[in-house]
């Protein structure tokens, strides 16, 4: 039995962190076929092209916002910092390479003037050490004036009832960790 085409299989799923242990997943796959005789050249572009279609409808599917680079039709999800924030790209660089968050907010007055937001700038779960020194340096800030969201992790640890790498605070919603030792 001689075979006409080739058959190709392009997937993506994605994870949305929902808060509170709870999150979203999406994952979807598209099979598309090539001439036997196709250049691998040829096979690529179209696996690419099915991937940005197979992205955008994941994005879509997690309400996640994203745009279509209109020269090259690739797609790529939209890095929104949270209300108070602002993304400042720094130069290209592995320390930089994310940029800096910076405070735009206007001065607050009342008892709850922080001048820092109630969500992190970076998801709690991420793995890149330049977003987790920003989240950790939020949460230092934000424990200082809101402590009631944070779990005080310290009495378990001195008990031995957690171990003595555990944080000494967990924030409530976001899980960032804090350790103060």
């Amino acid at each position: 039995m001689d075979q006409d085409f080739l058959k190709h299989t392009v997937s993506y799923s994605r994870k949305k962190n929902l808060g509170n242990y709870e999150s979203e997943d999406v994952g979807l796959f598209i099979q598309f076929h090539t001439e036997v005789d196709a250049s691998l050249s040829a096979i690529l572009a179209e696996a690419r092209a099915v991937q940005d279609v197979l992205v955008a409808e994941v994005l879509d599917r997690l309400g996640i916002e994203y745009e279509i680079d209109p020269e090259t039709g690739s797609v790529s999800e939209v890095r929104t910092a949270p209300p108070s924030k602002s993304f400042v790209p720094g130069p290209p660089g592995p320390e930089s390479a994310f940029g800096e968050i910076t405070d735009n907010s206007e001065p607050k007055v009342g008892p709850n003037s922080t001048g820092v937001g109630p969500v992190p700038p970076f998801a709690g779960d991420t793995k890149d050490k330049n977003e987790r020194g920003l989240n950790t340096k939020w949460a230092k800030a934000r424990l200082e004036t809101h402590p009631t969201e944070f779990f005080d992790n310290r009495s378990k640890k001195e008990s031995g009832e957690w171990k003595d790498t555990s944080p000494d605070y967990t924030h409530k919603d976001s899980r960032v960790a804090i350790w103060l030792s």
